[in-house]
């Protein structure tokens, strides 16, 4: 009977004559009133409905940090590979500075040259300090990402079926 959404009124009652204004031999009084709660039916569905709803959109969740785990963790190892690449080309850059200086000093190179090297190594420099960068992101993000999935495990601990 959950449709029921209440009932309420008296037994009813028999008045003798000349009780309670009563003007006849008898008197019955009887009042009932029955409420049925249809909305209730409807209130559990959407209710249901809804918890469902909830469900889905967990697992579209464990499922987009999922992909942003794997993705950052690519954007770390790819951008770490960079960044190694970026130190290599700093060294070598310093080395043909070196290069250049002595070449000059000894008369061989030119001004010009020396200078390249020089731009040649800032350039280097700045490549690496972008790569440092962009790794220093990636892992922000990938931690961000890791706190996300601690943060959706509680909730899930915490959640009543």
């Amino acid at each position: 009977f959950s449709f029921l959404g209440g009932c309420s009124g008296s037994q009813g009652a028999i008045v003798a004559a000349g009780l309670a204004g009563n003007t006849g031999a008898f008197s019955v009084a009887t009042t009932a009133t029955v409420s049925f709660g249809f909305g209730t039916i409807f209130k559990i569905r959407l209710a249901k409905r809804n918890i469902q709803e909830i469900d889905v959109r967990h697992h579209e969740l464990w499922l987009e940090l999922g992909e942003t785990i794997d993705t950052t963790l690519n954007a770390v190892r790819i951008g770490a590979e960079w960044e190694r690449q970026a130190a290599l080309n700093v060294d070598r850059s310093v080395q043909l500075l070196e290069q250049q200086k002595m070449r000059f000093q000894m008369g061989i190179g030119s001004v010009r040259e020396t200078l390249e090297s020089l731009q040649r190594l800032l350039s280097s420099r700045m490549d690496l300090v972008q790569a440092r960068t962009n790794v220093a992101g990636h892992r922000l993000t990938l931690k961000r990402a890791t706190l996300e999935g601690k943060f959706l495990r509680m909730l899930i601990e915490m959640r009543v079926d």
